[in-house]
């Protein structure tokens, strides 16, 4: 198993900062949301990249929440301290047999995710989440939770452009999104956006079974268009659009969520 070691700070005002102490490729590496603007720090590229905070888009607490109990069954109980912090363990078991039991351990006061442990049902484990070390004092400062090198040049990436009709992405990306008319183990249509670069736009169908987000990218192969997408492998393609799948479900899952964007 394999786990994100973090140390997280959190002011009262709301801002948060994440710094990766382990695994040794990724040590150091710094995310600041302040819920306008999201900042990361990647010192092996020597670049800080900004965009629109994700948190300006967030479902509605209700919403995630009946999803959830839709697809899981909710066990919750007491959990050990993490980070020396006392926590509310929340065990998901998916009423999908092809689906992983999510573990989580909330900080009780705060009910920040601080460990996430995912089993497979192949019994693979492993942590994505590990949160080390902890600060919510209410005397951060803010100021300093945003401080990154500034000796490092800052990219500004666009932001995903949700679009209220799929097919208004046919201007800029030469093709109409492929879209599933149903979707196996309790996931849904979250949102279509537009993303990418001016030159380069491609389109990120985001979908969700209320714990768990994927998303297929859609792009349209062309002459001279290069970077990601356009030059990554590809696991489907219909009507000439390739389609990629990114998101932390097993391959069986992914699978059939590809071919149900196939058929239509």
């Amino acid at each position: 198993d394999f786990a994100t070691k973090v140390r997280v700070e959190q002011s009262s005002a709301g801002v948060t900062r994440h710094t990766v102490l382990e695994p040794s490729p990724a040590a150091g590496s710094v995310t600041v949301d302040d819920g306008k603007t999201w900042w990361s720090y990647l010192p092996r590229a020597r670049r800080i990249f900004v965009q629109d905070s994700p948190r300006r888009h967030q479902d509605l607490p209700s919403y995630q929440t009946a999803l959830a109990c839709q697809n899981y069954e909710l066990r919750i109980r007491p959990g050990p301290p993490v980070a020396g912090r006392p926590t509310l363990r929340v065990v998901a078991i998916p009423r999908s047999r092809e689906m992983p039991i999510r573990d989580h351990f909330l900080d009780l006061e705060t009910a920040y995710l601080l460990r996430l442990v995912v089993a497979q049902p192949d019994g693979t484990r492993k942590v994505p989440i590990d949160t080390l070390e902890v600060d919510f004092s209410p005397k951060l400062d803010p100021k300093a939770l945003r401080e990154l090198p500034k000796d490092v040049p800052t990219v500004r990436m666009e932001s995903p452009k949700r679009l209220a009709r799929p097919s208004d992405a046919k201007r800029e990306t030469g093709f109409s999104p492929l879209l599933p008319k149903s979707l196996p183990a309790g996931f849904m249509v979250k949102e279509v956006q537009l993303v990418g670069q001016k030159d380069r736009r491609f389109v990120a169908v985001r979908l969700v079974d209320g714990l768990t987000t994927v998303t297929v990218y859609q792009w349209k192969p062309g002459t001279g268009r290069r970077g990601w997408p356009f030059d990554m492998p590809f696991f489907r393609e219909a009507e000439g659009v390739r389609l990629s799948l990114v998101g932390d479900v097993p391959k069986s899952v992914s699978d059939a969520l590809l071919d149900a964007f196939v058929r239509g």
